[in-house]
């Protein structure tokens, strides 16, 4: 308080006394000078108030707690275990020392300390250097532990290697009133020129067929030990089913691995290779995933209304697959049919099974350029049955299958384009595109380079037939970019679900030029892995075809806090309001509940977002009309054991965004001085602004209250008033 101030108060309090010694003169005359002081005292201290009020004096007073709340939080996942930090020691090891031996002591006097350690969730812990850390965390959920702590804290401090392994950390935005978090970042940016060997999962398949083949492309880094032999092994739910021979150079190097799973089932996959002398980290020689595993017998049955190369080559390709069972029957004449690839005797009429018993034989229906003159309605109505309850339809374009002739007709339904105008056949070559749907589509899996003007055997394609805008409910997964329909570009390749079942439309019929150009120059057909895939992903889903409930996930593997997409179709005698959907856990108990919304056509959807790594079961439950409880259940997993190793340098960027967001800091573990010297800052900014002037402390008020209430009733029992 200056001494203006203060001197100002003085001569102001010393002639209120005066003035208050007049005003009651009468009274100390009447009652005495004992008895009336309290009274003289209780009017001088209400002028003083009045007083301090007009004067308003600048000294303060503290109306909050000194000591305001810090939660500090060490990661302890696996990635912590690096030995890359001064003197050999590890991440935490080197985060604990930081902690507890620089900056406890200094921060503990000017804070209520919060202490956590943080993996793949958050946990309170007491960090004295007694119990001893262990980074064994197969994840790091750095994101959701800051918000969990951010509850009751004014700051954060945050020891880290950025080594963020769930989804949210992909794209995130903290609140603007978020604490500040001060970021440690441990490790560094760049472990190159140690000795190390680490393996990482470049591609791999979700979902296989029994006894088929697939590919595992790994990328594997070795570092300081120059050209060496290595044996890789691969282990299926912990057996050892495979070993082969590895030649490594310094650097990175690219190896495949084909495998055939002998068992359907959700299986865990690991691979490694030996550990080495003098490693950096031993931990990152292995990696791993999860695989779906299904029944390899898909029976599919091709239609075509004339002898076109495309069935020639469709026909080549699907037969060459072991895990399909291949029937097509082909017009040659007027009234004459080819009945091909038979396994076991099937009986047709004109170029479709005969009825639903054969229809129900095939789980994909293959219909090519069929006239209209030679399917019946009963015909059209079974295919459009076949669908409706789960088969799949692939419609390869033409000049019959996709003319005006089958408007209006249960084909027409089931297209995800509709039948509109004249039809439109495009001759001139063109190079597809894929949407962005399509990128990320199982049929076009590792497809992007056949579509790149950059190559020299690009996938061009050299007719387009047009029939009409795609439909509402449709997805547009390749088109040609240089016609438009409706606004948009052509589609190459629509599809839609239809009931049950889906509808696949490719509106061209040279697509087998891309067999023949490829395989003519010794390359990877593009036309092979396009119909492989396409068939195993009409086939995924095994839906049981008289199942009560019909659950449909968007994945079976995921990261925490990624988004799972569910849609429940409840049937027969179902009552769609009971509908319900839970995740569990493997011992059935309920851990989220999925809120579902009807999105039309008996469909329930919801999305649901999962913290915690582990197994689930997507539960999807209902009532019937007579009252019996019904349910499916579908696995899933969340979280990847191996996700800690993918990479394991220093995240710098990552930790530095949380800083910027946060308006908090970011420090290498030389600069604690720094730190330190930002936290006392920190501290005296929060002391700051836990004062405020004397004269707007509410007790004043409070006490004016009291004296002029007091006073009052002294004076009436006293027979003043």
């Amino acid at each position: 308080m200056k001494e203006g101030s203060l001197l100002s108060l003085v001569v102001v309090g010393a002639i209120l006394f005066g003035c208050a010694l007049l005003l009651y003169r009468n009274v100390l005359h009447r009652l005495g000078k004992n008895r009336s002081l309290i009274l003289v005292l209780m009017r001088c201290g209400v002028l003083l108030i009045f007083a301090i009020f007009l004067v308003k004096p600048d000294f303060t007073c503290r109306s909050l707690p000194f000591k305001s709340t810090l939660s500090v939080i060490v990661d302890k996942s696996r990635s912590m275990s690096l030995t890359d930090c001064p003197g050999g020691k590890s991440r935490l090891e080197t985060a604990l020392l930081l902690w507890l031996g620089q900056l406890k002591r200094v921060v503990s006097e000017r804070f209520e300390v919060q202490e956590f350690v943080l993996d793949a969730k958050v946990q309170t812990r007491r960090l004295d250097g007694k119990e001893k850390l262990t980074p064994d965390g197969e994840e790091s959920n750095i994101i959701a532990g800051l918000e969990k702590v951010a509850k009751g804290a004014e700051s954060i401090f945050l020891f880290s290697a950025g080594r963020a392994t769930s989804a949210a950390s992909k794209r995130f935005q903290l609140p603007k009133d978020f604490p500040p978090v001060f970021c440690v970042g441990l490790g560094t940016t760049n472990i190159r020129g140690l000795k190390d060997i680490s393996l990482r999962l470049e591609s791999v398949p979700q979902t296989v067929h029994l006894k088929t083949s697939f590919n595992i492309a790994l990328k594997i880094s070795s570092s300081g030990f120059g050209k060496i032999l290595l044996p890789l092994t691969l282990y299926e739910n912990g057996k050892m089913v495979l070993t082969q021979q590895v030649e490594l150079h310094e650097g990175e190097n690219i190896v495949n691995v084909a495998y055939a799973p002998q068992s359907t089932g959700l299986h865990r996959y690991k691979i490694n290779l030996p550990e080495r002398e003098e490693e950096l980290l031993k931990e990152n020689n292995e990696t791993g995933f999860y695989l779906q595993v299904v029944e390899s017998r898909i029976p599919v049955f091709y239609a075509e209304g004339v002898p076109r190369w495309e069935y020639k080559f469709t026909k080549q390709v699907i037969s060459e697959d072991p895990n399909i069972e291949f029937v097509g029957c082909v017009r040659v004449g007027a009234e004459d049919f080819v009945l091909q690839g038979l396994k076991e005797k099937t009986r047709v009429k004109g170029a479709l099974p005969a009825d639903e018993s054969e229809m129900k034989k095939f789980k994909i229906l293959i219909v090519g350029d069929i006239s209209r003159s030679l399917v019946s309605e009963e015909q059209l109505a079974m295919i459009e049955r076949f669908v409706s309850e789960g088969g799949t339809l692939i419609v390869i374009g033409g000049e019959n299958v996709l003319s005006a002739e089958y408007r209006g007709s249960p084909l027409e339904a089931l297209l995800p384009v509709r039948l509109e105008g004249a039809l439109q056949k495009v001759t001139a070559p063109f190079l597809p595109s894929l949407t962005s749907e399509g990128k990320h589509h199982p049929i076009f899996e590792n497809y992007q380079e056949y579509f790149e003007t950059s190559g020299q055997n690009t996938a061009t394609v050299d007719t387009l037939y047009v029939a009409g805008a795609q439909k509402a409910g449709a997805v547009t997964l390749a088109v040609n970019p240089t016609i438009l329909v409706g606004g948009k570009p052509a589609p190459l390749v629509v599809l839609q679900n239809y009931g049950a079942g889906k509808v696949i439309l490719v509106s061209s019929d040279t697509l087998w030029r891309w067999y023949f150009r490829y395989r003519t120059l010794g390359l990877q057909s593009p036309y092979v892995r396009f119909y492989g895939q396409m068939l195993r992903w009409a086939t995924e889903v095994e839906e049981e075809t008289h199942a009560p409930l019909l659950l449909r996930l968007s994945a079976k593997f995921l990261k925490t806090k990624e988004s799972l997409s569910v849609d429940v179709e409840p049937r027969g005698e179902v009552v769609p309001e009971s509908v319900e959907c839970w995740l569990k856990k493997e011992d059935g108990t309920p851990k989220y509940r999925v809120t579902l919304t009807s999105s039309g056509e008996g469909v329930f959807s919801g999305v649901v977002s999962v913290e915690e790594s582990g197994r689930y079961g997507v539960v999807a439950e209902g009532v019937t009309r007579n009252g019996a409880r019904v349910e499916v259940k579908t696995p899933i997993i969340v979280g990847d054991p191996y996700a800690e190793y993918r990479d394991l340098s220093l995240d710098d960027k990552f930790l530095k965004q949380i800083a910027a967001q946060t308006r908090g800091g970011y420090f290498k573990i030389t600069e604690m001085d720094k730190l330190l010297r930002d936290v006392v800052a920190m501290s005296e900014n929060i002391a700051a602004s836990a004062e405020r002037p004397f004269w707007q402390h509410p007790a004043l008020f409070l006490l004016l209250v009291g004296l002029l209430g007091g006073e009052y009733i002294l004076r009436k029992r006293r027979g003043f008033v």
